[in-house]
């Protein structure tokens, strides 16, 4: 299905308008998102001059590709796809692919007092996650590192040598039959990082959450974690790697959870060929234990 840029600006402000939200905050997101489309409209399909910054309400951001921030905005801040109930008023939350820090712009506008740590092993979206967290919000905690089951380097594959893709993973299959541009980045183990209750853990990781996820099962660290939203990728490629698996896991570990699912639409600014969007919102079933207790 295709769409024009009029039709799918058509589209998010219908959706702004169902949001069970105050007059006020729906005003506040429409405003911005005209502003962001004409924007792109004008200077990036008229005049074809590149945009790099844009003012979010009180906030300035930086980035590569207006596209891309377009589609982050709609999937963050219209679609709220990371909109979930926490118990603590200074929540920590612990952002794996931070990319150019809108995620946690969300996350901050939604949950004021929270404490946020950030990973975004790309160094193109490093540079402007590092700029915009100094600008917006300088006591979030942000590491330039990608996130696996063991320590080390690797490489980060994208499917061109243009920075603005959206997609980087240290899974080559996942980017299909095409070209691919590579760079050697450091790796870390999530656990390493995990030493308190974390009220809310995000995976957008681009393949590496079945990776991440045995590390916090092995070291026990998994304890520590009450909820997950976790943007999944299935590799077929590779085996064990599989959705029943990853949901057999979570069960064991002692959560609950819901899917929610959406193909893309052709035109949209996604580079992974055939892949579905499912993501996964777990919650601690308190009335469970972790098979896995905690290791010193």
């Amino acid at each position: 299905m295709k769409h024009s840029l009029l039709g799918h600006y058509l589209q998010q402000t219908r959706a702004v308008a169902e949001l069970p939200v105050s007059f006020k905050a729906k005003w506040r997101l429409f405003s911005c998102y005209t502003r962001m489309t004409w924007t792109y409209f004008w200077n990036v399909r008229l005049l074809r001059q590149p945009v790099t910054t844009f003012s979010l309400w009180n906030m300035e951001f930086e980035f590569i590709d207006v596209a891309v921030l377009r589609h982050l905005f709609e999937e963050l801040f219209i679609a709220r796809i990371y909109a979930v109930p926490l118990e603590e008023d200074e929540p920590l939350i612990v952002d794996c692919g931070s990319n150019i820090g809108m995620s946690i712009a969300f996350f901050r506008t939604e949950y004021p007092k929270a404490h946020i740590i950030g990973f975004e092993p790309d160094p193109v979206n490093f540079t402007c996650l590092t700029k915009n967290a100094q600008r917006n919000f300088s006591d979030v905690t942000i590491h330039e590192k990608a996130l696996s089951d063991h320590a080390g380097s690797t490489s980060l594959f994208s499917t061109n040598q243009n920075r603005d893709s959206t997609t980087k993973t240290l899974f080559k299959d996942l980017l299909g039959n095409v070209n691919v541009l590579s760079n050697d980045i450091s790796v870390v183990r999530l656990s390493n990082y995990v030493a308190e209750p974390v009220d809310l853990l995000k995976l957008d990781v681009e393949g590496a959450e079945t990776l991440i996820l045995q590390d916090l099962v092995e070291t026990g660290k998994i304890a520590f974690i009450k909820k997950l939203i976790v943007e999944y990728h299935d590799i077929r490629q590779v085996p064990g790697y599989s959705l029943s698996a990853f949901l057999k896991t979570l069960g064991e570990q002692g959560f609950l959870y819901t899917l929610a699912a959406q193909p893309h639409m052709q035109g949209e600014h996604i580079d992974i060929p055939a892949i579905q969007h499912v993501l996964i919102y777990a919650t601690r079933d308190m009335s469970h234990v972790p098979t896995v207790g905690m290791r010193a």
